[in-house]
């Protein structure tokens, strides 16, 4: 629910913040959609534009958190402007840690040279998959101020963690003279837990929008 305040330049800096995190989100989803496409192209055209978009996830924390702190300073906000300019540092730093990961997704791509498109992607790919939808819903859900939305993206972490499992367990039974390429495997471990990460800084997202909203966690 839109709140107006008696000062004008308040409400312009609830936007302003509203605005740079929004802008964040869409950083990361655009990161996250060049993550699947890295996955299937194997060429590396996607790398360099995932490391420079990170760049502009650094920068626009560094936004946020001099702007929540002016805020915070000159404002005094109080009950719901204080639980919205809080959470929205938690936010910011879920999408940044967010963007992070994608990059490591890349740079463990890379290491594996000439190897790799022989990484199976079928796992790594259904987590990315559902992590960028998560985040889709869960900008929805900061933008329109749902907190049922938000609570479903919350729950379907799950989602990531059961895929997740199941590759280590299925990896756990391989017995060592099937796995002949031990870097391969050691890489797809490696980004399957960049992609759990990645999972669990969304539920952290929802689970702050959530919050904003209904005064309480889901978790």
């Amino acid at each position: 629910m839109e709140r107006k305040h008696i000062v004008k330049s308040y409400d312009q800096e609830l936007a302003l913040l509203k605005e740079k995190l929004l802008e964040m989100g869409s950083i990361a989803e655009k990161q996250l959609d060049r993550i699947v496409q890295a996955m299937n192209d194997f060429d590396g055209r996607n790398d360099d534009a995932i490391i420079a978009d990170d760049r502009l996830l650094d920068d626009l924390l560094a936004d946020v958190d001099s702007l929540t702190v002016r805020m915070l300073a000159k404002r005094q906000p109080m009950a719901a402007d204080l639980r919205s300019i809080i959470s929205s540092l938690k936010i910011a730093a879920s999408l940044e840690r967010t963007g992070d990961y994608t990059v490591n997704i890349i740079r463990h791509l890379e290491r594996l040279g000439d190897q790799r498109g022989a990484v199976p992607t079928a796992p790594i790919h259904e987590m990315a998959l559902v992590a960028r939808s998560m985040l889709h819903d869960a900008m929805d859900a900061y933008r329109w101020e749902d907190s049922d939305k938000a609570s479903v993206v919350y729950e379907r972490d799950d989602q990531i963690d059961t895929v997740y499992a199941n590759l280590l367990e299925a990896l756990g039974r391989m017995p060592g003279e099937e796995n002949e390429n031990a870097s391969v495997s050691t890489t797809l471990l490696m980004i399957a837990r960049c992609c759990e990460r990645i999972g669990d800084h969304i539920a952290n997202f929802a689970d702050s929008v959530y919050y904003i909203i209904e005064g309480k966690f889901l978790k």
